[in-house]
């Protein structure tokens, strides 16, 4: 049987042929791209991004299959692809991050073999603090992120995979659906200055095409199924899967599917699930973690797309409106937000930091709802308060880059031992901590005793106490200099302040002095910033 034009209208083409064909394959016929939506017998309905092109074929026009597999290539590294695996841009980076070529995945498998998978049991440490203590995410999870326009999804998502950058083992994909050429070439300059564009693959599909819309995280996540094979562990974000739902809608409308709530076709769900089940945790090889990303119009979730997304995935990061409109990023809601799998991926000093921090905060969150009502608290509800505004003030915290695991244990313990009264800020703590771990061999060494499990508490915290108190008194002489100064006329306070001055250690303001002059500006930024830890 030759292969026989039937009818065509808009993007939909119906042909007839005797070649065995499948739904959601993609095929090629006189140079364009056509994705298989229904087989009936001989009758195959297609749909395409150039319909005007294909109204005059004329019958017995081949058919050419496109690959059903996905190959991942040293080459994709560092550049931007589109889900056919083409370059868009001339690739202006030569990656150096060895991949197995030969590997290859299936676009749309469905098949999960059991046996070659394993629990989620590892944390991924994305430095935010209301994910690392509150949410926490393991290698191999899927977690959604859902919020309303601006909230701060994307950046939430790829700050978490940024964070990742000085593992050689972390790999990331970086999905973009529907986007324009201007925010995909932004999504590549920030993972260039921010990220690791040696191990990052960025793949763009453009909103002018509903195949590559469509197919373009089924492709993603061969990519990520090709490098978790290889021993890699994969952090695959979708940027966004609402677009996706809405592709799915097009195609339905189109092809005279039937529809149900929201105009979605019933197999949405199907869709979605059998896509994001492919994330694991791999017995003796990498794991893939998705991040699928969600806009909502309110922030009701019990929207088709969002509602079906909490059920497949094992948890959800919610970001609340109300807190992206007061500038408090990152915005999470952790009322609404969870993680399914929480202190099952935590070591034991993680959990116990973990579990010490939440029940301060939730606590504080308790007697914040009354706080307005009373005018006098007792000396334990203030301290609960205070710390609580230590905690809160740690969570809210933006920009990239974030608290590593011995940063958030200091921080914990100078909540613990209540030393945040004698700071002015946070951020006047942070900085502390940050010049000391670059000035201080000392502290430099107990970060990564931290990190190893091995660090003697008693004794460093007694040497972080005391350089504590030596940044006080550095803090008290500069205000003393200024009231000197304010002040010269006063003969007997002048006394008074040369007298402390004396007693002072100035030894620890010339340490910190000297190290300044030797930053750079950027630097300069970081440490204000509370950056590099």
């Amino acid at each position: 049987m030759k292969n026989k034009l039937l009818n065509i209208y808009r993007s939909v083409i119906v042909i007839e042929s005797d070649q065995k064909l499948s739904v959601d394959q993609i095929i090629e016929i006189k140079g364009f791209h056509c994705l298989i939506t229904q087989v009936e017998g001989n009758q195959i309905t297609l749909i395409t991004d150039d319909s005007d092109s294909l109204q005059n074929l004329s019958d017995g026009f081949k058919i050419n299959i496109i690959q059903k597999y996905v190959q991942t290539h040293s080459s994709h590294f560092g550049n931007i692809i589109n889900p056919l695996g083409q370059f868009l841009e001339e690739p202006s980076f030569k990656s150096t991050s060895f991949v197995d070529e030969d590997i290859k995945s299936y676009i749309f498998e469905t098949k999960v073999d059991i046996s070659q998978r394993t629990t989620v049991n590892k944390q991924i440490m994305t430095k935010i603090p209301s994910i690392d203590l509150f949410n926490p995410l393991g290698f191999g999870q899927k977690e959604a992120i859902i919020g309303m326009p601006r909230t701060g999804k994307t950046w939430f998502a790829l700050n978490a995979l940024f964070n990742q950058k000085r593992s050689e083992n972390t790999f990331g994909i970086i999905l973009s659906i529907g986007t324009n050429a201007h925010q995909i070439s932004e999504i590549k300059h920030l993972v260039g200055k921010h990220g690791n564009l040696n191990q990052t693959i960025i793949i763009h599909a453009k909103s002018s095409s509903n195949i590559l819309q469509y197919i373009s995280p089924y492709v993603a996540m061969a990519h990520a199924e090709n490098l978790a094979k290889d021993g890699k562990d994969v952090i695959l974000v979708i940027d966004d899967l609402t677009k996706h739902a809405k592709t799915i809608r097009e195609i339905a409308f189109n092809t005279g599917k039937p529809i149900g709530k929201g105009g979605y076709p019933g197999d949405l769900f199907f869709k979605h699930s059998s896509l994001l089940e492919r994330s694991t945790n791999y017995k003796n090889a990498g794991s893939i973690t998705t991040l699928p990303i969600v806009e909502t119009k309110s922030e009701d979730l019990r929207d088709v797309v969002v509602s079906g997304l909490i059920s497949i995935t094992d948890g959800q990061i919610v970001l609340n409106n109300d807190l992206a409109q007061k500038k408090e990023f990152p915005a999470v809601d952790l009322g609404l937000s969870v993680s399914r799998l929480g202190g099952a991926v935590q070591n034991k000093e993680m959990r116990k930091t973990s579990n010490f921090l939440k029940d301060i905060y939730y606590r504080y969150v308790d007697i914040e709802q009354f706080a307005s009502t009373l005018s006098v608290f007792d000396k334990n509800v203030n301290i609960l308060k205070n710390q609580g505004e230590f905690i809160k003030k740690i969570i809210r915290r933006s920009g990239w880059g974030g608290f590593n695991f011995a940063s958030i244990s200091i921080l914990t313990k100078i909540i613990e031992n209540k030393w945040f009264t004698l700071f002015e800020s946070v951020k006047t703590g942070i900085k502390l901590l940050w010049w000391l771990k670059k000035t201080d061999s000392i502290v430099k060494n107990g970060f990564i005793e931290i990190q190893n499990g091995t660090i003697d508490w008693q004794l460093f915290l007694e040497y972080i106490g005391n350089k504590i108190n030596s940044y006080i008194d550095w803090l008290n002489k500069r205000r003393l200099l200024s009231v000197k100064e304010e002040k010269k006329d006063d003969i007997e306070l002048i006394s008074k302040i040369d007298n402390v001055r004396k007693y002072s250690l100035p030894l620890f303001s010339d340490e910190i002095t000297d190290f300044v002059n030797t930053l750079s500006e950027d630097e300069k930024r970081r440490a204000y910033e509370g950056e590099g830890y």
